[in-house]
């Protein structure tokens, strides 16, 4: 994570290095990841760049936390348990509300598309361990609408969230990087896949 001297930064200062590193992982999966176009590109020193973040891996690492904390400002509630909402338009919310977040921050697509690629980004730490929170939350929304009588109680709750959210992710991102499948069509994609989900889940 980057150090202290950076959170003092303005942050019209901090947007801007990220905006930078957002351009560079556009342009280059993680592989070849090049730090001193990130520092070209937000004319600051490159000593003092140094000061806020010691090496790629801590921008790396930072810009997950970045770009998380952006797009859960979309999600508002939905991830919270206290939202009594049922599992089935829980789904459709959360992935329509993520296809706004990418239709409105269409750098994201082409860092999407770099990093589905790259190897090393499946595997990083960061990556991982955002996937085993999604999975672990979906997998809490499941065992409620279970106790609630919604879903089947002989449904393994964890392999649920497995599938449900590694399919879905693939064919959204698969989607929103061919730039040619219209807004509505990714809906209708998402609402198909939900639908067929849920009959295997329901009651």
């Amino acid at each position: 994570m980057p150090t202290q001297t950076f959170f003092n930064l303005a942050k019209d200062k901090q947007d801007r290095i990220m905006d930078a590193v957002l351009d560079e992982l556009a342009l280059n999966a993680y592989e070849h990841f090049n730090i001193f176009n990130v520092i070209r590109n937000t004319r600051i020193a490159r000593g003092s760049f140094y000061q806020y973040f010691k090496d790629k891996d801590d921008i790396y690492n930072y810009f997950f936390a970045y770009i998380t904390e952006k797009k859960m400002a979309y999600y508002g509630s939905l991830f919270s348990l206290d939202e009594n909402i049922p599992f089935q338009k829980r789904l459709k919310l959360i992935y329509e509300k993520g296809l706004a977040f990418a239709c409105d921050h269409p750098k994201l697509l082409r860092v999407s598309e770099k990093m589905v690629s790259s190897n090393y980004f499946l595997s990083h730490p960061s990556y991982q361990k955002g996937l085993a929170y999604a999975e672990n939350l979906f997998e809490q929304f499941i065992i409620k609408d279970i106790k609630l009588k919604r879903l089947r109680d002989d449904v393994c709750p964890k392999t649920a969230s497995k599938v449900i959210l590694n399919s879905l992710n693939h064919f959204t991102t698969r989607d929103l990087i061919d730039k040619k499948t219209p807004h509505q069509q990714i809906i209708k994609h998402i609402d198909l896949m939900i639908d067929f989900f849920m009959k295997g889940l329901e009651k």
